[in-house]
């Protein structure tokens, strides 16, 4: 509340009196008073203040910003303001459905599309998986923007840790080719090869006691062995040639049993 005017010489301004000059000055104060620009009287409708102004139809033109309005005189309905110092208010255009608002800490944010609706999904080119992943228990799938769940197979699933131990397991190369080096195989390890014919071509087996047994159909009548130490026993072994010849090369120490001659 201002400083309101109040009469000062009612009893001394009067009709058939005198009037002094001190008695109009004292009225002229306190009108002065009422008036201040700063300190003067309000609109609040109390006495000696003065009635309330309405603004929806006292009022013409537009409020500036420094005087509290927004220096605008239309703003789009549903878009969200922005300030712009003492300018006016600006207001952005309406969010689409599912646009959210971003800035970067020096211009006027902008409208980012990172939604498939306003009650949906984060979309995937943001890092989202446009999916409610609640649904899924265990792996989960993206492929071209959409989510589906992933079966592993039953059984064990091999990591990519540096020791792992498959037990009654059976691997299949996509070309029928497995590549074990020299010292991933366990001395009483072995390898069940499933087809009816295999070809070792300049291959060494290397069996742990000196020992390799073989069918009697597992070598063809052109095959061969290759014996690479210096000097082989065989004891109560029976060779046999398809044509019941061997043919042996300069090789010192050979016994021959009279009786097998």
């Amino acid at each position: 509340m201002g400083t309101g005017y109040t009469r000062q010489s009612a009893g001394e301004i009067l009709t058939g009196e005198i009037a002094e000059a001190a008695d109009f000055n004292n009225e002229f104060n306190a009108l002065e008073h009422a008036f201040n620009a700063t300190t003067g009287h309000s609109h609040d409708g109390t006495s000696g203040e003065g009635p309330p102004i309405p603004l929806a139809s006292s009022v013409t033109g537009t409020l500036p910003v420094a005087n509290g309005g927004t220096g605008a005189t239309t703003l789009t309905d549903g878009g969200v303001l922005l300030g712009s110092g003492t300018g006016a208010v600006t207001a952005m255009s309406v969010l689409s459905n599912g646009q959210i608002i971003v800035g970067d800490g020096t211009t006027d944010p902008v409208a980012l599309s990172a939604f498939t609706a306003y009650n949906g999904y984060l979309k995937h080119e943001l890092g989202g998986l446009e999916a409610d992943v609640s649904a899924y228990d265990g792996l989960v799938k993206v492929s071209g923007g959409s989510t589906s769940a992933v079966t592993a197979p039953t059984g064990t699933i091999v990591g990519t840790s540096d020791s792992q131990t498959l037990t009654n397991k059976t691997i299949t190369a996509a070309d029928n080719t497995l590549t074990i080096a020299s010292t991933d195989l366990s001395d009483s390890a072995s390898i069940t090869l499933n087809t009816a014919t295999q070809t070792l071509t300049n291959k060494t087996i290397v069996a742990a006691n000196n020992t390799i047994t073989m069918a009697s159909t597992d070598l063809s009548d052109t095959a061969s062995i290759t014996l690479n130490a210096a000097v082989q026993t065989l004891t109560n072994k029976t060779i046999s040639a398809a044509n019941n010849t061997i043919t042996i090369a300069s090789i010192n120490n050979l016994l021959l049993d009279p009786g097998q001659q």
